[in-house]
């Protein structure tokens, strides 16, 4: 089996692909898709996805039927940031599963205003109400199937031996989403341990960390936000109306006033390799290069990778739930060789712990952006535990790209 991994060039937001090929079959796997802005991430997509590894054109004709294929889309969370080209790849593509967090109604509230505070035109709450109603008539392509991962409730909040227990990963057929298998009819919702992989040689596990704790003294955030404003009924589709009504001034205050300055939404995670040590080690030509080194000499062209086990980890919120993290992922939590650095290196989603295994630590950022990410607090944590950061911004000459095989 070959894979590819790249670290697309996007700015402030978060962009991921794989390519998983074996034998005559190839999928391709997308985590996340959005990056400073909607028309940036169209224009990157359109003349530079999917050949991202060939020279790049403007010219896509050549493109094959299989090329136009995307076989899984997992959505970290429903924020600007990191679903604004997601609509592309819906109407360019065949995008045969889009994977994303099962929401409350909170969380679908909180996700709705942080993106209209940030532009009334949001591409994510267009996509949310689509999604979340199962409404695919906006887009070319509606062969689309949606699966939504259950957050998980049950108590993960004692934290495991911090090598893990090396337990195997069981599979499941009757729950588990077998992206090799043409004839898959999987109901829409996955349950809180169910895999998605490709023949069982490659592994994707999803985790939607457990519902936060509503604060005591505000009660759930939809019923602070009516009684704050004197509503009676708050719908994804009566929002627009109900900001242009009260104000947007005073429904960023109502926000704030409930989360706080400090505030990150959910995010779900995906880990991605294979799930036990000894298939770990069975991989050979494993190197990350910048496909861009020529024209930078300046950049390292190639690194040595022993470990291609990726975590992905959108905004997660690491202060929140590490222990439930580590406890979920436990069986394979010293497998991990790879993180994406959640919230484009923020401090407050920081914690050193996190790295302890990692060779390398991937940190998608907008050059000079004005939250002033990464932290560099957080960059010495990174280089603390023996991991090494990269950052990747909108700039083509910091584009990564992992090549491994599998014996």
């Amino acid at each position: 089996m070959k894979i590819t991994r790249i670290i697309h060039p996007i700015g402030q937001g978060g962009f991921y692909s794989e390519t998983l090929k074996e034998g005559g079959q190839e999928i391709t796997v997308v985590y996340d898709c959005g990056g400073n802005s909607k028309p940036f991430m169209e224009n990157y997509l359109e003349n530079y996805f999917p050949k991202i590894d060939e020279k790049p054109t403007n010219n896509n004709q050549e493109q094959s039927e299989s090329e136009k294929t995307i076989d899984a889309v997992f959505i970290s969370h429903m924020h600007e940031d990191h679903v604004n080209g997601l609509n592309y790849l819906l109407n360019q593509f065949h995008v045969k599963y889009l994977i994303l967090p099962e929401l409350e109604e909170d969380e679908k509230l909180e996700a709705f205003l942080y993106n209209y505070f940030k532009s009334p035109e949001s591409v994510g709450n267009q996509l949310m109400r689509d999604i979340y109603n199962r409404d695919f008539s906006y887009y070319l392509n509606s062969r689309t199937r949606i699966i939504l991962v259950q957050h998980h409730n049950s108590d993960l909040n004692e934290a495991p031996n911090d090598d893990g227990d090396s337990t195997k990963i069981e599979f499941d057929d009757n729950r588990d989403l077998n992206l090799a298998d043409e004839e898959n009819t999987k109901v829409y919702l996955l349950s809180t341990d169910a895999k998605v992989h490709f023949d069982r040689r490659w592994v994707y596990i999803p985790f939607n960390p457990p519902v936060k704790p509503k604060p005591e003294q505000k009660g759930s955030f939809i019923d602070f936000f009516k009684n704050q404003l004197s509503l009676r009924k708050v719908t994804l589709e009566n929002l627009p109306a109900i900001i242009k009504a009260k104000g947007i001034r005073k429904c960023k205050k109502v926000y704030t006033d409930y989360f706080g300055n400090d505030h990150n939404s959910y995010s779900m995670t995906l880990f991605s390799g294979v799930v036990t040590v000894d298939d770990t080690l069975r991989f050979i030509n494993s190197t990350m290069e910048n496909i861009y080194n020529k024209r930078y000499s300046f950049l390292p062209p190639y690194y040595c990778c022993l470990n291609p086990n990726c975590l992905y980890m959108g905004d997660f919120e690491t202060k929140k739930h590490m222990k439930s993290l580590k406890r979920y992922y436990n069986p394979i939590w010293n497998i991990i060789g790879q993180v994406q650095v959640p919230h484009h290196g923020s401090s407050y989603n920081h914690l050193n712990d996190l790295y302890k295994f990692a060779q390398f630590g991937f940190i998608s950022v907008g050059e000079g952006n004005k939250y002033h990410h990464p932290n560099i607090e957080t960059l010495m944590g990174i280089k603390e535990m023996g991991c090494e950061p990269f950052i990747v911004n909108e700039n083509m000459s910091t584009i990564k790209v992992f090549h491994a095989t599998k014996d």
